[in-house]
């Protein structure tokens, strides 16, 4: 009900009525964005964001991968601790902790 006052007779200049623009993902600019996160939808929250930034850089101007990829190295080599602390999207598999083995269940 967004565009319910809108007037019937609005036309553009070529008589057309105005475009849609209730879902630009679908087919718009923003639809690589889309694909990108729907065929990598096991990458952590993280490695989301740096693939659809790494997408959008490469559709500049003059994209230089390597200077990307330098400044990302740099920023994550300072940016982890030494430890074996894991960071977000590294969650504990219930297989981890489960097995198919049967173990008894007794105090005997």
């Amino acid at each position: 009900t967004l565009f319910a006052f809108l007037d019937p007779g609005l036309r553009d200049a070529d008589g057309r009525p105005p475009q849609r623009t209730s879902n630009r993902l679908e087919g718009g600019v923003n639809a690589p964005i889309k694909r990108m996160l729907v065929n990598h939808r096991g990458l952590s929250d993280e490695h989301r964001m740096l693939a659809c930034e790494w997408l959008c850089y490469m559709k500049s101007e003059h994209p230089d991968p390597y200077r990307f990829l330098d400044q990302l190295h740099e920023q994550h080599k300072e940016g982890h601790p030494d430890d074996d602390t894991p960071g977000m999207g590294h969650g504990i598999d219930w297989n981890e902790f489960h097995t198919a083995a049967c173990y008894p269940n007794t105090t005997d």
